[in-house]
């Protein structure tokens, strides 16, 4: 599950911290509206901090999946500013 992504408006190339649980240690995906995954980590499976990719200007939804699942149930959104 994803409960919050913060700050909610980021630019690309950001830090992005993605709050939440079932996180894997080092298989994450986060998908941008649904589009190609970026690699993340998450020390503790709560918790993941990911830099944003180079995306245009809008609102995008986040979702998780790895090998115990998929947030798909449970997408937050985030504004990226270019």
């Amino acid at each position: 599950m994803v409960f919050r992504a913060s700050p909610y408006e980021v630019r690309p190339g950001d830090p992005l911290t993605v709050d939440g649980s079932g996180f894997s240690r080092a298989a994450n995906k986060v998908y941008f509206n649904g589009m190609e995954g970026t690699a993340a980590s998450s020390p503790d499976g709560m918790s993941m901090t990911l830099t944003v990719p180079g995306l245009y200007e809008g609102v995008y939804t986040i979702a998780v999946s790895n090998v115990l699942g998929s947030s798909e149930g449970s997408v937050i959104p985030v504004s990226i500013k270019v």
